[in-house]
């Protein structure tokens, strides 16, 4: 019998790895959503993030979680080590996508609901970006962060 390299794979992450609706721990819905559901979630998630005035962003391969004023006016500059015997960690591609879940929020609810608070929020955590002195890897070279902030404001500007 031939030994699957993924066996050892999947032991070595210390996750489930498979997407969110397989696990256990998410129960099928009887019925299926309609859109008053949506709306309706969506003003949950909206509410919350509107009463944050943190950002907490998880770092699950070093299990760390950080918190960031909002809004985040400036690029954080000094962070713990990361992985050991790698030379950088990708801090700011986590925080950009924490930060692009909290503004797809805030534009929905803006957008979907007329929720203006929403939308003001969103505009001054985007009009914050200003304020950071690069947006390029931690290496000074444009990279994953840099493409996917560009991606966010053109969404977002649209």
């Amino acid at each position: 019998m031939a030994h699957s390299p993924l066996l050892n794979t999947l032991l070595a992450l210390g996750y489930d790895s498979s997407i969110y609706e397989l696990s256990p721990q998410v129960l099928p819905t009887p019925e299926p959503w309609v859109r008053s559901d949506l709306l309706a979630v969506l003003a949950q998630r909206a509410a919350w993030q509107k009463r944050q005035r943190e950002l907490h962003v998880y770092y699950y391969r070093i299990n760390q979680t950080i918190a960031y004023p909002l809004p985040v006016c400036t690029r954080p500059a000094s962070l713990p080590a990361g992985i050991p015997k790698r030379s950088w960690y990708p801090w700011l591609i986590w925080l950009l996508w924490t930060l692009e879940e909290r503004w797809r929020t805030l534009h929905a609810a803006w957008r979907m609901l007329d929720d203006e608070e929403a939308g003001l929020l969103l505009q001054q955590e985007l009009a914050a970006l200003d304020q950071w002195q690069s947006f390029t890897n931690w290496n000074n070279e444009v990279g994953l962060p840099t493409g996917h902030l560009a991606a966010c404001l053109a969404y977002f500007l649209r």
